[in-house]
């Protein structure tokens, strides 16, 4: 049995967060949990669940790990890939490194606050799944066109745009 330990100061109405003992979440996942996922990498999850282990909660690994896993999250659900996304929260995550920690409790709060937006834009359009997947497309859209656009930029191609 896992036992799930709500991190209220993290948790909101459509995203919780809980600290979990990894060798109980590998059992429950069977599969590596090195710190913390999310349900959009593991589908043991369950939806809209943050997992960060136990074992992290007295040092400051595990804001860096939440940070990681909710910038991650976010991403991801406007339909980006997961290793694009990866990538993504690790720069992220590193510049938070490289800065000690400056400015990490903000950043959490500041990507809870962007899941909620997210959430609230979803409900506004009633929530219903192809008025997601249609902004999700139109995310990937987007996304592919900056990724085009950088790619030409290296090698030297100008749009004229």
């Amino acid at each position: 049995m896992l036992h799930k330990r709500l991190l209220k100061e993290y948790s909101t109405k459509n995203l919780k967060v809980y600290a979990v003992p990894q060798t109980e979440a590998i059992e429950a996942t069977s599969v590596a949990f090195t710190g913390a996922r999310h349900h959009l990498v593991d589908s043991h999850i369950p939806p809209e669940e943050i997992w960060v282990a136990e074992e992290l909660m007295p040092t400051i690994e595990h804001k860096y790990f939440l940070f990681h896993e909710i910038h991650e999250y976010n991403i991801m659900s406007k339909g980006i890939p997961y290793e694009t996304a990866h990538a993504w929260s690790n720069r992220a995550e590193g510049k938070l490194r490289a800065a000690k920690g400056k400015g990490l409790e903000e950043a959490i709060k500041r990507e809870i606050a962007h899941n909620e937006d997210r959430i609230v834009e979803r409900s506004h359009y009633n929530g219903t799944l192809a008025l997601h997947q249609d902004t999700s497309k139109h995310h990937q859209h987007h996304f592919q066109h900056h990724k085009t656009e950088h790619n030409r930029h290296k090698s030297g191609i100008v749009s004229l745009k």
